[in-house]
């Protein structure tokens, strides 16, 4: 039976303009963390670059009912444009470099489909909770979550973390990989944090979980 093979989606046209940056920068985060990474075409620096000019672009372009000029919007578009590019070519830097090495995949925050299946084969991980406890550190939280419904004997290979500062999963980005059912989030930031966990199990896709909200003991 031949392996099937994951692949990369990267879906960059539905994004927005503050979604992609997102992205990018943590893709660029999550891929300095795999050592076969390192030294990826584009390179990291190049990367770096055209994001912060499409943050400088985002600005200028301004907020609803307050837009910048016809001018900052071809700007912005073209410093967009560069942005797919980049993230395309990563995209295929990894899926060379390491092919269809799903974890290392993950780690490097890289949105990852599994051709062939349906949605939902493995079902969403149940009771997603945020975990309260004394020894948590204060400016870390922690999530717990149960394994899918009728999967007690099947061992899931890894579950992805998502993390988003709004409620909507369309700005979430991967902050994490764990084979645990749970997950310790070092550095979520001040206020409500939303997570999603979903599940891989050989090739098959999981579902993505209901929504978890959540917040860090402010540090003293």
């Amino acid at each position: 039976m031949a392996t099937k093979k994951f692949l990369i989606a990267l879906k960059l046209k539905g994004r927005s303009y503050n979604s992609l940056l997102a992205l990018g920068n943590s893709i660029v985060a999550g891929m300095a963390t795999v050592p076969a990474y390192l030294n990826p075409n584009p390179g990291f620096g190049t990367v770096i670059l055209h994001l912060q000019k499409l943050k400088i672009c985002i600005s200028l372009w301004g907020q609803k009912g307050n837009r910048g000029s016809h001018r900052s919007l071809l700007a912005l578009r073209a410093a967009r444009d560069q942005v797919f590019a980049d993230l395309n070519g990563l995209a295929q830097f990894v899926s060379n470099a390491t092919p269809n090495d799903v974890e290392s995949w993950a780690k490097a925050r890289f949105p990852i489909k599994s051709p062939g299946h349906k949605r939902g084969v493995l079902p969403a991980v149940r009771n997603l909770r945020h975990f309260i406890a004394r020894n948590i550190n204060d400016g870390t939280l922690k999530i717990k979550w149960d394994k899918p419904e009728g999967t007690s004997n099947l061992i899931i290979d890894f579950y992805i973390v998502m993390r988003s500062e709004t409620s909507s999963y369309d700005d979430a980005r991967q902050v994490g990989v764990t084979t645990r059912t749970s997950f310790v989030d070092k550095n979520p930031g001040k206020g409500c944090r939303f997570y999603w966990i979903m599940p891989y199990h050989a090739s098959i896709t999981g579902v993505v979980s209901d929504i978890c909200v959540a917040s860090a003991r402010l540090l003293p």
